[in-house]
């Protein structure tokens, strides 16, 4: 039972290994290597790919691009999604 463990362990550490074969600067595709303390950080929300240079293609955005804008591409931000406009009126009065 022990021995069965300790492979199923070793074989995961090996499996997790694989997934991150093509690296840049080390860190696996989804990840970055933040310069200031060289560890490897997850892309920024709108951000994918090996070494985070590929935004989200439209209609795409978010976290590993995982949410769907439903406004036009002019108006979606890969990071946070559908932005909308707004206006400000001011309105003055005379004294």
């Amino acid at each position: 039972m022990i021995l069965s463990f300790i492979f199923s362990k070793f074989n995961f550490v090996v499996v997790s290994q694989s997934i991150c074969n093509e690296t840049i600067d080390g860190c696996c595709i989804g990840y970055v290597r933040n310069p200031k303390n060289n560890i490897c950080e997850k892309c920024m929300p709108g951000y994918i790919g090996l070494n985070c240079s590929n935004k989200c293609p439209f209609p795409f955005y978010g976290d590993k691009c995982k949410e769907r804008c439903h406004c036009s591409n002019e108006t979606c931000d890969v990071s946070t999604g559908c932005r909308y406009l707004t206006t400000l009126t001011a309105v003055t009065t005379g004294r």
